[in-house]
């Protein structure tokens, strides 16, 4: 399956995994954004703690951004959403490759 680039955002690109709908971001260090609809509280909770802990973040639009795929794993840890957690991982190994 190939990736299609779809748009650039600042330092970042954005993908659409073919035949799936699912978008995510790279930054130029290698960084990789998913949608913030992972986070156990969803986008917009997301966005609001981001800014409150100073994560860097791409908007999308006013209530949908992406997230660095280490933070949003890190709001799903400790049990709160282990789905999501099954998720993160399975499109981290299909970005990178190895899915």
């Amino acid at each position: 399956m190939t990736d299609h680039f779809i748009d650039e955002v600042s330092d970042c690109q954005v993908y659409e995994m073919m035949g799936t709908g699912i978008t995510y971001a790279i930054d130029t260090k290698g960084m990789i954004y998913l949608n913030g609809d992972l986070h156990p509280r969803g986008g917009p909770e997301a966005i609001s703690e981001a800014l409150a802990e100073h994560i860097e973040w791409i908007p999308l639009n006013a209530i949908q951004a992406y997230f660095p795929l280490p933070w949003l794993a890190s709001k799903c840890d400790n049990g709160v959403s282990p789905e999501r957690l099954v998720i993160m991982s399975g499109l981290a190994a299909a970005i990178r490759g190895k899915g």
